[in-house]
């Protein structure tokens, strides 16, 4: 979630920004922000819940997150400031705009991240026209003459000459719906430096 990975974050960097387009997801950070906790109900079976409470650990300075509703294709530097590191989790194949979404955070009018800061994307590359228009898609479609167009791919075309790739990782991810069922994905996680 946005609150979580902004609470580690604020272990390595004296700002962080938070930003998701679910206001009912920056209203959980922003009540864990502010109490150091929540509660919350996790579903066990059918109409069965437990009552917790999720919370961070004590050692991390909450003061030093922020965060904000928005359109992650709508984010400039000019509303949040430009930044020595953005990370952009879970919402690329998500988006209307991926390009957009990825082009904004090296803006030369207004950057997210400053030149040598770092970019890291994690997608599970769950394209769907649903959520966004096939042509907008940055990979997971054949091209006109036959070939994979996989994601990574499109991230490194879109970005050439501006960001050096550093590394890509496969990250699991399990995702708890109930006592007994789990979603479990690999995250293609990229990690870029901009240099321009």
């Amino acid at each position: 979630s946005v609150g979580g990975a902004a609470f580690e974050l604020g272990n390595m960097f004296r700002e962080v920004v938070g930003v998701d387009s679910q206001e009912e997801l920056i209203m959980a950070a922003e009540d864990v922000r502010r109490d150091g906790q929540r509660a919350f109900e996790r579903k066990e079976e059918g109409g069965i819940a437990s009552h917790l409470l999720a919370s961070t650990d004590v050692t991390i300075d909450r003061t030093r997150c922020n965060f904000h509703v928005d359109d992650p294709c709508s984010m400039a530097a000019r509303d949040y400031g430009t930044f020595d590191a953005v990370v952009v989790s879970d919402i690329l194949d998500r988006v209307h705009a991926p390009a957009l979404c990825l082009n904004r955070i090296i803006d030369p009018d207004s950057p997210l991240v400053a030149v040598g800061g770092l970019v890291v994307v994690a997608t599970r590359t769950q394209w769907s026209e649903q959520r966004t228009s096939r042509s907008n898609w940055l990979g997971g479609k054949v091209g006109p003459d036959g070939t994979a167009q996989y994601t990574l791919d499109g991230i490194k075309a879109l970005y050439e000459g501006r960001m050096e790739l550093l590394a890509t990782l496969d990250m699991p991810l399990l995702i708890r719906t109930d006592a007994r069922n789990f979603q479990y994905s690999v995250v293609e996680t990229s990690v870029w430096k901009r240099v321009a």
